[in-house]
């Protein structure tokens, strides 16, 4: 139990320092990359449309893999409790 603990806490420490220490990446595709370069030359709104239509496609994923955890959150807590149950 002990072992589980010390990885769990590795874990959490690895991410908060991916978290902490981001990497700036200078990636995109061909179209996003003339569609931002069009929209930065005197019109603002493409710029910002694009920005927007970027986060909400990053926040599906981490809205799905927030509702997995939580799912797999309380399916552990009803095991435990049934298994304490029995003894």
């Amino acid at each position: 139990m002990m072992k589980h603990k010390k990885t769990i806490i590795q874990l959490v420490l690895f991410l908060a320092i991916l978290l902490l220490f981001p990497v700036v990446a200078d990636a995109q595709c061909a179209m996003c990359n003339a569609t931002a370069s069009t929209g930065s030359e005197g019109n603002n709104e493409s710029a910002l449309a694009l920005n927007s239509g970027i986060l909400f496609l990053m926040a599906i994923p981490y809205l799905l893999l927030t509702a997995i955890v939580v799912i797999m959150v309380i399916f552990r807590r009803q095991r435990r409790a049934e298994r304490q149950e029995m003894v």
